[in-house]
């Protein structure tokens, strides 16, 4: 038995519904059903082949503000710069730009009128792990591995220097950075950061592991290093399909 467009567009609202699920990738949606939705204005692209799913008369800085993590998610990028370091400082709310890491792609763009989107290509190797934010996951570089790539950026007396102090390290977590071709410039500066804030334990442990690896240490200050001081629509159906978001 044929089933309908609209009835195929209702399953689809209530499976959404179901696993609170509002955020989709062009090929995730029939095309039947996002056409359908797209004319009803129920469906907003953010970006580029990107789909959230609204009410017909939901303004779209509402969705957008709602879903814009579960947005990111379906990027499946590295997420770096300023908002990662905020995300750790617990900060994230006032900050606007988002630096996406990527293999191949640079270019900029907004979501709305007021988040930034920066992509940049890099091969520059990086530590990054998925991090649950609201409902979404995303992949988010590690704080030393934002600082060793991006210190050059990063004021000498900025929270997130001091949040750097109080991790954890050992030979090993250097050893990995070594043997995956981090620069050692920048693990050499974070040697120096160290000794600079008394923390003469974490310096050793970096600068013992570098000799032992063969490595010529980096003694320059980062001479460029920042400091800082801190429309009307049509109505069929419309009810009917809002009542199942």
């Amino acid at each position: 038995m044929r089933i309908s467009v609209l009835e195929q567009v209702k399953a689809f609202l209530k499976n959404a519904k179901i696993n609170s699920s509002y955020v989709y990738v062009s090929k995730e949606i029939k095309l039947t059903i996002k056409n359908y939705l797209i004319k009803e204005k129920m469906l907003y692209s953010p970006i580029r082949w990107i789909y959230i799913i609204k009410k017909h008369d939901q303004f779209v800085w509402d969705v957008l503000d709602k879903y814009k993590y579960e947005v990111l998610q379906k990027l499946w990028w590295v997420i770096s710069g300023s908002w990662a370091i905020a995300y750790y400082l617990d900060e994230m709310n006032h900050i606007k730009n988002f630096k996406i890491i990527t293999e191949n792609k640079n270019f900029k763009t907004k979501l709305w009128d007021n988040i930034q989107l920066d992509f940049s290509a890099s091969k520059v190797p990086r530590i990054k792990n998925k991090h649950k934010i609201e409902n979404a996951e995303l992949q988010i570089e590690e704080p030393l591995s934002l600082y060793i790539n991006n210190y050059k950026n990063i004021p000498e007396n900025s929270d997130f220097i001091r949040y750097l102090m109080n991790i954890d390290l050992n030979h090993y977590m250097i050893e990995y950075l070594i043997k995956n071709n981090f620069k050692i410039s920048g693990i050499s500066k974070l040697a120096l950061l160290y000794k600079q804030n008394w923390f003469t334990g974490k310096h050793k442990i970096i600068m013992n592991t570098l000799r032992q690896a063969g490595k010529q240490i980096d003694y320059r200050k980062a001479a460029t290093q920042v400091s800082k001081n801190k429309t009307p629509t049509s109505t069929s159906h419309i009810e009917d399909l809002d009542s199942l978001i």
